[in-house]
């Protein structure tokens, strides 16, 4: 009932969004979508409970939009202009980010979005 969607930056297949290599004196802005639908979906409410790396994104929920049978929350990544170096370059699962997102969905409590970032100078 719950999935992710977005641009070409992000991999639904994988959960990963890829931000590639940010400078630090320009920052950068990426939004995705968490779609849910079902009999549950007006009473989900997604909460952002851990970001890595934090130094270097923030991670917030926008507000909600219906779309025919889905309710859309938009999430809203954001290196901020002067984030500090930063490599997480997705070579090998640990070499990720992560941002964990709960909800009270009955059945998806924790999304994990991996995040593929390097913030230089």
């Amino acid at each position: 009932d719950i999935v992710l969607v977005g641009g070409p930056s992000f991999d639904s297949k994988l959960n990963v969004l890829r931000f590639g290599t940010v400078k630090s004196s320009e920052g950068a802005r990426v939004s995705i979508s968490m779609a849910v639908q079902g009999s549950g979906r007006d009473d989900v409410r997604p909460e952002i409970v851990s970001i890595k790396p934090e130094q270097s994104l923030q991670v917030t929920v926008g507000e909600p939009k219906l779309v025919g049978e889905r309710k859309y929350f938009p999430l809203h990544f954001e290196v901020p202009k002067g984030a500090p170096e930063t490599y997480y370059a997705g070579g090998s699962p640990k070499d990720f980010g992560r941002v964990v997102v709960t909800t009270n969905h009955e059945f998806t409590q924790e999304v994990s979005i991996h995040i593929q970032l390097v913030v230089v100078k």
